[in-house]
This record gives structure tokens, sequence and C-alpha cells, in this order.
């Protein structure tokens, strides 16, 4: 008799960076949208929140990536910071 396999789960911690990823893109697509729009002390401390949090995203997915083998999670972490890094040179350049 056969044994049958069993399903793999994908754990809270997983859907949990998986959000966070999520919501990263959507933060820095609409910083790219708003950008032209900050005035003052937002058009600093914006993109310095971005970008420590892309910081801090960017070591839990590298340590999740190596540990549990999804290294395909940093594939989106990557993208969002190249154009988070576009973004804020834009602003400061033009």
């Amino acid at each position: 008799m056969a044994i049958p396999e069993r399903k793999r789960r994908v754990d809270a911690i997983q859907k949990f960076l998986m959000y966070l990823i999520l919501l990263d893109l959507v933060l820095v697509a609409s910083y790219g949208m708003s950008q032209s729009h900050l005035v003052g002390a937002w058009s600093l401390s914006v993109p310095v929140m971005l970008v420590l949090f892309n910081v801090m995203l960017c070591n839990i997915t590298i340590k999740r990536g190596r540990r549990r083998r999804d290294s395909y999670l940093l594939y989106p972490v990557a993208v969002s910071s190249i154009c988070l890094g576009f973004f804020v040179l834009k602003a400061i350049f033009v």
C-alpha cells in the first residue's frame, strides 16, 4: 500500500512575508506616483522611511530564502528596491 504524500502547507510567517512584499510594492508605486506632490519635510521623510523598510525587508527575505529555500521571494524585493532607488535619484536630480 502506498503512503500518501503530505501536502506542504504554507506557514503563517511566509504568508506575512508575502503580504509585506506586496505592501512594499504598493508603497513604492504610490511614492513614485505622488513624488512631485510632496513638499517640505515629507519630501525627505517618506523616502527615508521607505529605504529603511526596504533594507529590513531585504534582510528578512535573504534570511528566509537561505533557510527555507524560498529564494523566489528575493525577486520582487529586488525589483522594488531598484525602482525605489530610481525614484529617489529622480527626486534628487530633477
